[in-house]
Formats: structure tokens, sequence, C-alpha cells
């Protein structure tokens, strides 16, 4: 649902249910209810503004248990639009994970914790139909069960990535 509050802003609520299923693998089944509110502001001409605040709730059926978790975030993206080729952009996220899926380990028992990541982007667009997309991107997570997503390493609280991306339209 959108409700355009004036020419240059509005909001949105996005609601998101998903039932999973049987996983014999992983556990018994899983459901996922994501609730997001998301505010577009464009500045003028060449600034564009997106905030978004989700909410999270999982429940995991185990064969000898539930498990339930839960998370929140805030996420911001500032984009800059240079020409009508490039465009180039900022995105700051906080995610608070308690015991949910974004923090796995928690999810059989732990604490959860927090994960601030920062983004720099570039789109350009080859043509109408193509766009290039490097980006750079910082992580920085505080769980306080010892559980750190970079790739394994669990002494690791902070990494840098980087990336790139061709977008084809059809």
């Amino acid at each position: 649902a959108t409700y355009r509050m004036t020419k240059n802003t509005s909001l949105t609520y996005k609601v998101f249910y998903n039932d999973k299923g049987d996983r014999p693998a992983v556990n018994t089944g899983a459901i996922d209810c994501l609730n997001t509110l998301i505010y577009t502001w464009n500045i003028n001409k060449r600034w564009f503004y997106m905030g978004e605040v989700a909410f999270t709730d999982n429940t995991v059926y185990y064969t000898d248990r539930i498990t339930t978790g839960s998370a929140f975030g805030f996420n911001n993206h500032l984009i800059y639009t240079v020409n009508e080729k490039l465009a180039v952009g900022f995105r700051a996220e906080y995610n608070h994970n308690i015991r949910s899926f974004f923090d796995i380990p928690a999810v059989t028992g732990g604490s959860g914790g927090d994960l601030w990541d920062f983004t720099l982007a570039a789109n350009y667009k080859i043509n109408p139909k193509m766009t290039f997309r490097p980006e750079i991107r910082y992580d920085t997570v505080s769980y306080n069960n010892g559980y750190r997503p970079f790739g394994g390493d669990e002494s690791k609280k902070d990494q840098i990535s980087g990336g790139i991306s061709f977008i084809v339209m059809f």
C-alpha cells in the first residue's frame, strides 16, 4: 500500500509472509513474516532519499523444539544523479537481531547482536537496457555470541568487500 504524501514524497507499507514448509536436512519447517515501511523523497532533480524501517519475525520448527526470533533494521539511501547516464549513491544500514535468520547461530540459543553496513556505489547506464554498477561496502558486527558472518572467520568483526553488477532489462 502506497500513500503519496506530496508530489515529491511517498510512504509505502509492505508485508511479506512465507511458510517454507518442510526442510528435512535443516529443520522441519519455518515461517517468516516481514513488515516494511518505506519513505521516499525526491529532494530535487538531482538528489533522491529513501528510508526504510523493517521488522521480521520468524519461527523455526525443529524435530525436538520450536525456536522464535526477530530482527529490525533501518536502511537509508541517498542518491545523486550526475547526468542522464551516471548516478552515485551512499547506503547505510543497521540491523538488530535476536535469534533470527540474520544471526544463524543465535537461532539455536544465542543472544543476537547488531550489524552495520555502509556502501558506496555508482550506476552507469551503458544504454537504456543495460547498467554497470560497481560498489564498495564496509560491514561491522557486534554479535555477543562469538559469531561473525564473514566467511567462517569467527575472529573478524569487520570486513570490506566490493562487487560489480551488470543489470540487463528485458
